[in-house]
């Protein structure tokens, strides 16, 4: 160690080169390591995750293998397919906060009550939607984030309300800091409510919408791929005049 430690002495550029070298080397490897555990390793913060899946439309021939969800076809897939013991169908909507003169500009997350049973998780602070708040109750679930930079942290916010595009909404619950969303700039959840006119086959290609479901213990994603199927054939079956796009697309889900 002496003889290591007099030899870097009578080389300080070759010391310093070294130490240099070494520091961007680890320093590399930590910051790959931590992007890797972030978006692959790192297991997702939900109850039983591995039973989550995400369900698409999908069109092969018109090169969409990733396409959005109609609510019938959510309707459908979440009351007929035994693999699936939950779902929810969730969309994107922007508002403006207008609290204390402040106007800002928010991205909502619209979700189904069944959001929080879906994904196994629920706000830390008061509640999550239930169905009398999808019968068009104005209420909200904050995220963190906004609930700490905008609100100071209150906890006495539960309960109380604010104002969004100019309508008061009850605050109901505040998620946890850990609660993953599909974007980080999400600031708080709404109720999605259904029109009748919205859960009609009339809205079948209006997919605007994402659906995540929760598997059955005993289902897998293939078990559920076979289900879709027989689902959009009984669709086809009931609308025939449906059949001629999907066979010219591939349609499935």
């Amino acid at each position: 160690f002496r003889f290591a430690v007099r030899t870097l002495r009578r080389k300080p550029l070759f010391t310093l080169l070294v130490v240099v070298t070494l520091a961007l080397g680890i320093g590399a490897n930590t910051t790959i390591f931590s992007l890797l555990h972030q978006t692959l390793l790192r297991p997702l913060p939900y109850a039983e995750a591995e039973r989550l899946v995400f369900v698409w439309n999908t069109y092969p021939l018109m090169g969409l293998a990733q396409a959005g969800v109609s609510i019938p076809d959510y309707l459908d897939r979440r009351d007929q397919a035994s693999a699936i013991v939950d779902a929810t169908l969730f969309t994107g909507r922007s508002l403006s906060l207008a609290e204390d003169g402040r106007p800002e500009q928010l991205r909502a997350l619209v979700v189904t009550p069944s959001f929080f049973s879906t994904l196994g998780r629920q706000p830390a602070l008061g509640r999550g939607f239930d169905e009398k708040d999808a019968g068009g109750e104005r209420v909200a679930v904050l995220t963190h984030t906004l609930w700490t930079t905008r609100f100071g942290a209150d906890a006495g916010l539960v309960g109380r309300s604010i104002q969004l595009d100019g309508e008061a909404y009850d605050v109901v619950g505040v998620l946890p800091a850990d609660f993953e969303l599909p974007s980080r700039d999400i600031a708080l959840l709404l109720p999605f409510v259904f029109t009748p006119e919205q859960m009609s086959d009339g809205e079948r290609g209006r997919e605007f919408s994402s659906m995540i479901a929760r598997l059955a213990p005993d289902a897998t994603p293939a078990t559920l791929d076979a289900q879709m199927a027989t689902i959009a054939d009984r669709v086809l079956d009931r609308i025939p005049a449906r059949r001629a796009f999907a066979e010219s697309s591939e349609f499935g889900g």
